[in-house]
């Protein structure tokens, strides 16, 4: 009934827009598994990570995938690949012998996506989960990815203890320019309020 209201429609982005949407449909209707899932509405030959519902079809796959996956026969070592051996072309192949992850791409896309998701939880430890972001970004199957995870690491260890925090300057309650390094090595304790506090 809704394709019937798209027939004069030729764009191939809308088209695949709607294909990606329909697949949102199905796994809400929990009718289907993940590989009937991606091999009917997720498949592409490049990832479509420009289309939002693309990456919208591909989060809800694949949430908290890790997590899940590590608890079947198949994907019992991810816990030790990641926290223990850092691994990740381990864990890629790991990934792949899920149905519905049949290539190295979508899995390094994947372990990015739960890496970003699962930071905050406690599934893995954070350093670990750094360390598999640093091999993306020194070794990744694709371009892009390395450069998803460069942001993404940026963005998790952003003012984490023991990461260099961002340079910035402020005017002092005199009305003097004081940058953070001019602080170096000493204890900063910084106070942001609203002038009505």
């Amino acid at each position: 009934k809704i394709e019937s209201e798209y027939k004069s429609d030729t764009s191939d982005y809308f088209r695949s827009y709607r294909k990606h949407r329909y697949g949102i449909m199905k796994i809400n209707s929990r009718d289907v598994g993940l590989q009937h899932i991606y091999e009917n509405y997720l498949k592409t030959e490049v990832p479509e990570i420009d289309n939002p519902a693309y990456m919208d079809l591909f989060s809800e796959m694949y949430k908290e995938f890790l997590f899940f996956y590590s608890r079947t026969k198949e994907g019992q070592s991810v816990q030790y690949l990641v926290n223990r051996a850092h691994d990740l072309p381990a864990l890629m192949d790991t990934l792949m012998k899920h149905q519905a992850v049949p290539d190295k791409r979508l899995a390094e896309l994947i372990i990015l996506k739960e890496i970003f998701d699962i930071y905050t939880k406690d599934y893995f430890y954070k350093g670990s989960l750094i360390m598999i972001l640093d091999s993306i970004v020194e070794n990744p199957v694709s371009l892009e990815h390395s450069i998803i995870a460069s942001g993404i690491k940026s963005h998790l260890t952003r003012l984490r203890a023991g990461e260099r925090p961002p340079e910035f300057s402020l005017l002092d309650m005199e009305g003097d320019l004081r940058k953070l390094e001019d602080f170096k090595g000493k204890y900063v304790y910084l106070n942001f309020c609203t002038p009505d506090n």
